[in-house]
């Protein structure tokens, strides 16, 4: 089994790790991955692969970045307090026993 190729794959099977990519017949590639991958150079285990960190060459418009997240959870925390404190008072009105003659000289919703 030493020495010999797994279907033409191009290195002696048994002879340390292999990449493991995946191939259109079906099989694996019998390549050596690169040095702390797991992947061979043709699979995407060469070095500097993929874009750099913090790559604004694909920015459009930072709707999805930390920042924009936080700062539009930070506007809906701010409107949900709103709207609590909006139902407080509401609720404080309805309690009232002039709510009704108020309601309906306003002509209010119920």
């Amino acid at each position: 089994m030493n020495g010999e190729f797994e279907s033409g794959a191009g290195a002696p099977v048994g002879s340390g790790p292999v990449c493991r990519a995946r191939l259109r017949g079906g099989g694996r590639c019998a390549l050596p991955p690169s040095p702390g991958k797991q992947r061979c150079f043709q699979h995407g285990g060469a070095r500097g692969i993929g874009a750099p960190r913090g790559n604004d060459n694909a920015w459009k418009d930072g709707f999805f970045s930390r920042v924009e997240i936080a700062e539009r959870r930070r506007i809906n925390d701010f409107i949900r307090g709103c709207n609590a404190v909006l139902e407080r008072i509401d609720a404080q009105m309805k309690a009232d026993p002039d709510w009704e003659r108020y309601r309906a000289t306003r002509r209010l919703r119920p």
